[in-house]
């Protein structure tokens, strides 16, 4: 028998509806009274505090939905054992099916709601909005939470509960028994932790034995490899004695058994180097003359080479490059031309000098000089930058550039050969960080004259450079086709690299 209040007695779950009902009532004729929502909520509590206390005597009541749920499957295999052909049955009875189905459905429905009836949160949150000082709610609020499992809400509202009236021992006692459960909760996870890192430990303490033992036999093993290698070093070594001394007895046999014919050799060779200087000048002088009478009999000047170069490159272009370039440019081409002609097959690296020349004068001239007065201020930074050393009380640089700028150190050093130009100007345009400086310089030329020293310009100085300027310097002959080609790549090309440089000035 559960009480309401010790002068109303229940002991019946159904008869808690007509309280509830005469309850709801009063409440609506009085909504602002929380003491009649307080009574409300109660009532929904007691109800459902009988209600379990008759689930738990009574198993039918405590699993009615497993049961009902079996004997509806059990019904269900039993029709289809009475009867195999149960899904061909006709529409009637297929209807009454149907309905049966439907009430046992809306019973189950009942039937949980007659199981698991509204508890009274909502009248309690009512009373609470009402009165936010009424304690009995939040208890009431508290305890429907730890029902549920919700312990951070259910405490939080106990606490609130108990700020509100701090001499409710019930709400202590409660409290207490909550964070008791939780702090040994806490602990027994705390322990079991510990037992797992104490395992771990364990673990990797054994592991830690195992490789001391192994670092222990691979020591003993470096030790005997180490005694074994000395020996063999040893061993070398004599041996590396033994042959040399050998090798050195050989060779002195060697040179005194041929020490004659060395020194015929040698009296030879300078015979023919006699006889070779001779003949260098001869054919020196006999290709001078038979360039000045070829020059003689076409009637052709310096003059007229000059003005085919001013056709080819356009005259905007040729009046921006110095008078020494120009003069480099129409000897190269006074020379082609005489030597074009020729049925033999002559030598064509004077023409060759001549316009690697030009290109050097001009790339310095644009590319090299204007460099130092672009750092202005920043020139000592570039040139600590660039330091990589120091010989004989002068600073070692990274590339020659630096050179260029150091006039203190390096007064002569005034231009770069194309080799070098070359050089920088890959690693400028691959990003080196040394040379970043001259990249924005290269940016700067762009921004001011819209040309672009790039990739374009850089692969026609490698060939000229690598390919020509290189062979030319080793005296290796240069043949007719390969001084055209130059001659593209300098200034008769299209985008030639002399029409680039002349291009900057404007």
């Amino acid at each position: 028998m559960a009480y309401h209040k010790k002068k109303d007695p229940v002991s019946d779950p159904a008869y808690y509806d007509s309280l509830i009902s005469d309850r709801i009532k009063c409440a609506r004729q009085d909504p602002d009274s929380p003491e009649e929502w307080m009574e409300l909520g109660l009532l929904c509590e007691a109800r459902i505090e009988m209600i379990e206390n008759y689930a738990r005597g009574i198993s039918p009541i405590r699993y009615f939905i497993l049961i009902y749920l079996s004997l509806f499957v059990l019904l269900f295999v039993a029709a289809t054992r009475i009867s195999p052909d149960f899904f061909l049955i006709s529409t009637p009875y297929i209807v009454f099916i149907i309905i049966c189905t439907i009430f046992m459905v809306f019973m189950l429905v009942r039937l949980w709601f007659l199981r698991y009836p509204p508890s009274g949160e909502k009248y309690f949150k009512k009373a609470v909005r009402i009165d936010p000082s009424c304690t009995e709610a939040y208890v009431q609020l508290g305890l429907i939470a730890l029902r549920r499992h919700q312990k951070q809400r259910g405490c939080r509202m106990l606490e609130k509960a108990l700020q509100l009236n701090g001499d409710n021992r019930q709400i202590e006692r409660k409290l207490k028994s909550i964070y008791q459960k939780e702090f040994v909760a806490f602990f027994k996870g705390k322990s079991q932790r510990m037992i797992h890192q104490e395992e771990i430990i364990t673990r990797q303490r054994k592991e830690i034995r195992e490789l001391r033992s192994k670092t222990t036999s691979l020591e003993n093993l470096k030790g005997r490899l180490s005694e074994k290698a000395d020996q063999a070093k040893r061993k070398t070594a004599h041996a590396e004695k033994h042959l040399t001394k050998k090798m050195t007895d050989r060779i002195a046999t060697i040179r005194k058994e041929h020490k004659a014919e060395i020194g015929a050799i040698r009296a030879s060779k300078g015979s023919a180097e006699d006889e070779k200087y001779p003949a260098q000048r001869d054919f020196v002088r006999l290709t001078t003359e038979l360039v000045e009478a070829k020059a003689e009999t076409e009637g052709r000047s310096l003059h007229e080479a000059s003005e085919d170069v001013r056709e080819i490159m356009g005259p905007h272009l040729w009046i921006c490059l110095l008078e020494q370039t120009r003069t480099y440019l129409a000897t190269a081409e006074y020379t082609f031309k005489l030597l074009k002609g020729n049925r033999d097959k002559p030598d064509f690296s004077l023409v060759g000098m001549e316009l690697c020349k030009a290109l050097e004068t001009e790339i310095n001239r644009f590319l090299v000089k204007p460099f130092p007065e672009y750092l202005s201020g920043d020139r000592a930074a570039f040139l600590i930058v660039n330091q990589i050393g120091e010989s004989k009380g002068r600073p070692l640089y990274f590339t020659y550039l630096a050179k260029i700028v150091d006039t203190k150190n390096f007064p002569k050093i005034t231009a770069l050969t194309l080799g070098q130009y070359h050089f920088i100007l890959k690693r400028a345009l691959e990003g080196e960080y040394i040379l970043s400086e001259y990249n924005d310089f290269l940016d700067e030329i762009r921004i001011q004259s819209e040309i672009t020293v790039g990739k374009d310009f850089l692969n026609k100085l490698e060939t000229v450079a690598k390919r020509y300027r290189n062979t030319i310097t080793h005296e290796s002959p240069m043949s007719k086709r390969g001084c055209e080609h130059l001659r593209d790549l300098v200034f008769a090309g299209d985008n030639a690299l002399l029409k680039t440089c002349a291009a900057l000035t404007r």
